[in-house]
This record gives C-alpha cells, sequence and structure tokens, in this order.
C-alpha cells in the first residue's frame, strides 16, 4: 500500500495536478481579493470615521453594514467560483494536452 502511495505521489501527473489546483485556488483567490477592494471602492458604509457618510466626497453608493456584507458576499463567492472554474478548465485541457496523460487516473 505504501508503495503504491508514493508511486503516485512521485508521479509526474500527480505533482502537475497538485500544482494546478494549487494555481487555480490562488488565482481564484486573488481575484476575490481584487473585488473586495473593488466593492470598497465603490459603496461606504456610515461609520464614525467618515462622518457617517457625510464626508462622503467620492459619491460612493451609501449602504448599512449588514448590506454591504450580503452584496460583497455574494458578488465575491459568485465571482471566485467562476475564476476557480475557469482556471480548473483551462488546468484539465492543459493536463490533458501532455505527454503525462497515459498515467492512470485518479
Amino acid at each position: 500500500m505504501f508503495a503504491r502511495l508514493k508511486e503516485l505521489v512521485n508521479s509526474p501527473r500527480f505533482q502537475r495536478r497538485i500544482i494546478f489546483e494549487l494555481l487555480s485556488n490562488a488565482i481564484a483567490w486573488s481575484v476575490t481579493l481584487l473585488v473586495t477592494q473593488l466593492l470598497r471602492g465603490l459603496l461606504i458604509v456610515p461609520k464614525l470615521e467618515n462622518g457617517f457618510g457625510a464626508f462622503n466626497r467620492k459619491q460612493k453608493v451609501m449602504v448599512s453594514g449588514d448590506t454591504f456584507d450580503i452584496i460583497s458576499w455574494i458578488i465575491i463567492f459568485l465571482v471566485g467560483l467562476l475564476v476557480f472554474t475557469l482556471v480548473e478548465q483551462f488546468a484539465e485541457r492543459l493536463l490533458k494536452g501532455t505527454r503525462f496523460d497515459k498515467d492512470s487516473e485518479d
């Protein structure tokens, strides 16, 4: 059993798949961070530090804290899922085109 596991871990296909999984997760995470910054640039939550929205010089959309949390959660989830799926599809196509395709499937 350990010999089979060692063989699996040392196979180039397995290593490439792990790299692609890590890469797709990293790309999706990075894009969700960018989307979060974009949302913070478009929406404003009234707080003491911004004068409860009175000092809104950039004319951002004012929303409550709960609304901001809900909107950001939904948008970040959808964008992250879309990016993750696209990167996964790209990785699968790239893996199928390699010479390691003759290895056993998962």
